[in-house]
């Protein structure tokens, strides 16, 4: 079991911040290889979707 920051989530979608280009190639990755992750949902209601390209 793997442990992702929320940070590699953020740097995935954001163009500019540092690192974005390695983020955005492991969320690639798991998509493509089908990786189940699991996130907590926030208390605010938001959910987290992969459907977007990178």
């Amino acid at each position: 079991m793997y442990c992702i920051d929320a940070s590699v989530f953020i740097n995935a979608e954001v163009e500019g911040e540092e690192f974005h280009e390695y983020s955005a190639k492991l969320m690639q990755n798991i998509r493509e290889h089908g990786i189940t992750i699991i996130v907590q949902e926030s208390p605010f209601g938001a959910k987290l979707t992969f459907e977007k390209s990178l």
